[in-house]
Order: C-alpha cells, then sequence, then structure tokens
C-alpha cells in the first residue's frame, strides 16, 4: 500500500552525510545482498538466496534494518507495517518485527501478499536518493542511497525471478 507524501522527503536531510555508507552488494553462499548506511542514521540490507541454492527460502526477500544510534525499540511500539519513505515521495509499508533479544534490529515478515510491496520499494531504492523508516511521528533510520542503483541489481532480479 502507497501513499503519496504531503511533503516528501525533502524534509528529511541526512544527520550525517560526512559519515554515511555508500550501498555496498556481494554474492556469498548463494545468497544476493546489498545495504548501505551508518551507525549514525541507520543500515538498511536486503537479501535473496538464489533459486538454485537449495535453500527453502530461495527467491524470498529478506530485509533488515538497524536504527540509528541511540533509539531503542521495544515490541508494543511496533506498528503492524512500518512506512520506508523514498524522496520521490512514495511510501511503502512492510510488516516488521524486532529481532529476537534485540531492541534495534528489525526484519521483514515475508508474507506472499506484501513481495509486490518490497519489489516497488527496491525499484524506488534504486532511482531514489535516501530513503528513512518511519515509525510513528519519527524517522528511526536515514540512509543516503548512493550506489544502491547497482549494488541491489542482483537482489531485485532473485526476487523478481522467483515471482
Amino acid at each position: 500500500m502507497k501513499k503519496l507524501a504531503a511533503l516528501g522527503l525533502s524534509v528529511l536531510p541526512l544527520a550525517s552525510p560526512a559519515v554515511a555508507q555508500d550501498w555496498d552488494s556481494y554474492f556469498n553462499m548463494g545468497t544476493f545482498a546489498a545495504g548501505g548506511g551508518s551507525d549514525a542514521n541507520g543500515w538498511l540490507s536486503l537479501e535473496c538466496a538464489d533459486p538454485d541454492s537449495g535453500f527453502s527460502s530461495a527467491g524470498r526477500p529478506f530485509l533488515s534494518v538497524t536504527v540509528m544510534s541511540g533509539i531503542s525499540l521495544n515490541k508494543k511500539s511496533l506498528a503492524d507495517g512500518l512506512a520506508f519513505w523514498v524522496d520521490d515521495g512514495q511510501s511503502y509499508v512492510l510488516p516488521m518485527s524486532l529481532e529476537e533479544g534485540s531492541s534495534t534490529i528489525l526484519h521483514y515478515d515475508h508474507s506472499d501478499d506484501s513481495v509486490g510491496e518490497v519489489l516497488d520499494l527496491i525499484e524506488a531504492l534504486r532511482k531514489g536518493g535516501n530513503v528513512g523508516l518511519e515509525m510513528g511521528s519519527e524517522f528511526v533510520m536515514r540512509v543516503t542511497l548512493e550506489g544502491s542503483f547497482q549494488a541491489l541489481e542482483y537482489v531485485e532480479a532473485c526476487i523478481r525471478d522467483a515471482q
């Protein structure tokens, strides 16, 4: 479910662009992965196990967020879906949950109904300049997307090929 932003992400300047990390990608043990961020602004990473890997999760998107330094989350504060805002003014709402035993790491809760939204988000990430994860009325992650177009190429293809 996409929502148009009234103001767009121009109101979300990165707090510390000097510590931002460009996106990178890798392939390891049958899994394509890409991500970027910084400790100050948070981290975003996406993965997809190659359909030929033999993994039961092959072709499924895996998305992980580490929130900004100084932010701590709890299960009660999480909504049914959290909104990723890309600078094109679109939001992409995905079901997310806290990693067991963590107050700073969120994972995408895979469902067949939300894979299309993940693919739409990846397409926007590849074209965008920055992304933020909104929780309530505050952003808990803001990541520059420098280098994301190339870095996400194989992750996106892996997920699309499984559809």
